[in-house]
């Protein structure tokens, strides 16, 4: 009996193999050698994987490297926003994304080396760069705080919103009188046009999207990118997990939002998909959305059989990872 619960125990620790956690990233495996050096670039990368095949393992790799290095990311998994409709599913997503780096500049950002808690615990080491400035750090943090509360005032409204414009406009009126003109030679009198200035009040009722309203807002997430990047005197990342369970219509709308909000601002995206589920590019009257090759590098993580002896020594790996674990005599590098 005993022996059966050990295989059993086994079995569920092995199964945790197939599904991130954060406790997972200890023990993290690349599927492909190179593959986690490449994510880490500063490229936009669609990464395209089944599910189990690793994508959520490597974005979450990627956050503990990146904490481990005092690089500025955010984490959002989209699966939270499955079923939300364009365009209060972005207005969601950016809330998200500013949340996490908001949780990101309270914690890593700041957080001495020593804070055993939070880096042993969580990282399994210490990072590899003292504390940036709070004073800066907390300059950046109010500024996301506060576009953060105006998006989620946007995501109350209806989509469209009726508004009010006031406007004053001036309104003269003329008359003619007479006046005279006193002269050493003569008496002179002429006509004299005299204005009376009113105010009339116009006041306009329009209509308001809020896509205009986001659209509208492009140049000053660009500026807040830009000033997360430099507060950390580097580059900084957005990591988009499952893009797949968002409306297959409005994931190029979503990724092209993104890639105008981020582009020249040394903030770099990282989102995972499974490929067949997803879209994220079209072409139209204008296009939407990433182009592969230009816009952003793809990172194919669907280690099948077709690579018999990479799908072989990538699940070898994980059995004897996992088995050492179990065991209880494996630590973390």
């Amino acid at each position: 009996m005993l022996e059966t619960n050990k295989i059993d125990d086994f079995a569920a620790t092995l199964e945790e193999a197939t599904r991130s956690t954060r406790e997972g990233v200890k023990y993290f495996i690349e599927p492909a050698q190179g593959t986690l050096s490449r994510a880490k670039s500063k490229r936009h990368h669609l990464i395209f994987g089944r599910r189990g095949s690793g994508k959520s393992s490597l974005l979450n790799k990627l956050v503990s490297e990146f904490n481990l290095s005092r690089t500025p990311v955010a984490y959002i998994d989209l699966e939270t926003f499955k079923g939300h409709s364009y365009p209060d599913v972005l207005v969601s997503i950016l809330i998200k994304t500013l949340s996490s780096y908001e949780k990101w500049m309270e914690t890593a950002a700041i957080l001495p080396g020593s804070k055993q808690s939070f880096w042993e615990k969580l990282f399994g080491k210490k990072p590899t760069r003292k504390a940036l400035d709070k004073g800066e750090v907390a300059k950046v943090s109010n500024s996301i705080n506060k576009i953060k509360v105006e998006l989620e005032h946007l995501l109350s409204e209806a989509e469209t919103i009726d508004r009010t414009r006031t406007a004053r406009q001036s309104l003269a009126k003329g008359g003619e009188g007479t006046a005279s003109l006193d002269g050493p030679s003569s008496n002179l009198s002429a006509k004299a046009t005299i204005s009376k200035e009113t105010e009339k009040e116009i006041v306009d009722t329009y209509e308001n999207k809020k896509i205009e309203i986001l659209h509208r807002r492009i140049l000053e997430f660009k500026d807040l990118f830009e000033k997360i990047s430099a507060c950390a005197d580097g580059s900084s990342y957005i990591l988009l997990d499952d893009l797949y369970h968002i409306r297959k219509s409005d994931q190029a709308m979503v990724i092209d939002y993104f890639h105008r909000i981020t582009k020249g601002t040394d903030t770099w995206l990282k989102i995972g998909t499974i490929k067949h589920r997803t879209k994220w590019y079209t072409t139209g009257t204008q296009a939407i959305g990433v182009k592969l090759g230009d816009d952003a590098d793809e990172i194919d993580l669907d280690v099948t059989l077709e690579r018999y002896d990479l799908t072989k020594k990538f699940l070898i790996r994980i059995l004897q990872r996992k088995l050492i674990k179990f065991l209880g005599i494996y630590r973390p590098p």
